[in-house]
């Protein structure tokens, strides 16, 4: 009976662990990582699946890092209280883990994500520093002296961040650097951004209070047009990489979701619901899959 109460216990504490990495995130960085690897396949007809699982779970393992790091930096800058974190579990104001828990689980996470990085670096030397990189990227997002997103550039940060997870990995599928590399990103980049915009939009009167400076503060109008723009625009930018020749025919496909995507996003952006960022990452997983999935199938077309 002791052993089972205190299993239960342990599973209880552990899916707690679990949801403060904020899970439901992970979809941005494994279909960047996703559509790195498929366009590699479609350039240089190459797949190595132990690679794409490594740098899989590399990405995500740093993206649950700097979830936990950042409610960490909120909470001991004193942004983060207990009046708006309601709407999900935070490590210390809800009492899951102690400070200092919280900061050694978000460093843990970011050196295991490395670690793959590093093993890596066996057979792509430039793994570890485009690692490092990124690891420096989300540091800046609001860990100290930088604090990026309460300096009205977190959308900016983010945006670098996620096209260089596409670099990266078709950098690993392929072992080149290449402009496609960079520009093929950017149609999934710029919607990520998007979830962090109407994410702050949403929050204005509560980052005011907390004394934030967030583009959505500083500039609310142009902030609402930025997100229509972010979650619009790549579907002309797939077109004009398909006139490059930087992406297959057949990532074409990908822009029938536009119309779904048009009416979601207008609706979004003129009423800000609470599940604004919620349903802007559900639009972002329909379309960021087609892009995937559209890309790959480029090389049987």
């Amino acid at each position: 009976m002791a052993f089972e109460v205190s299993m239960r216990g342990f599973i209880t504490s552990s899916k707690k662990i679990f949801m403060v990495s904020r899970p439901w995130s992970f979809v941005m960085p494994a279909i960047c990582t996703s559509f790195g690897f498929s366009l590699g396949y479609y350039m240089f007809r190459t797949f190595n699946p132990l690679f794409y699982v490594a740098v899989l779970l590399g990405t995500v393992l740093l993206n649950a890092s700097v979830n936990v790091l950042n409610d960490y930096f909120d909470y001991v800058q004193e942004i983060d209280t207990r009046e708006n974190t309601g709407y999900r579990l935070h490590p210390i104001i809800h009492g899951v883990m102690s400070e200092r828990g919280t900061l050694i689980l978000g460093i843990a996470l970011g050196v295991m994500g490395l670690s793959l990085a590093i093993y890596l670096t066996l057979y792509r030397p430039l793994a570890l520093p485009l690692g490092l990189l990124g690891v420096l990227l989300l540091y800046m997002y609001n860990g100290p002296p930088f604090n990026l997103k309460h300096r009205a550039l977190g959308e900016v940060l983010v945006f670098i961040t996620y096209d260089l997870i596409v670099l990266g990995s078709y950098y690993v599928s392929t072992g080149m650097i290449s402009s496609a590399g960079v520009l093929d990103g950017v149609p999934l980049a710029l919607p990520i951004a998007g979830v962090l915009l109407v994410n702050n939009l949403r929050d204005v009167e509560s980052d005011k209070r907390k004394g934030g400076k967030t583009l959505a503060i500083l500039f609310p109008n142009f902030s609402r047009r930025l997100y229509l723009f972010s979650m619009l625009s790549p579907y002309v930018i797939i077109v004009m990489l398909v006139m490059a020749r930087l992406l297959p025919p057949t990532s074409l496909i990908s822009v029938l979701t536009s119309l779904v995507v048009a009416k979601r996003s207008l609706k979004i952006s003129r009423e800000l619901p609470p599940d604004s960022p919620a349903e802007t990452s559900q639009i972002f997983m329909l379309f960021g899959t087609l892009y995937v999935l559209s890309t790959l199938i480029g090389n049987w077309v």
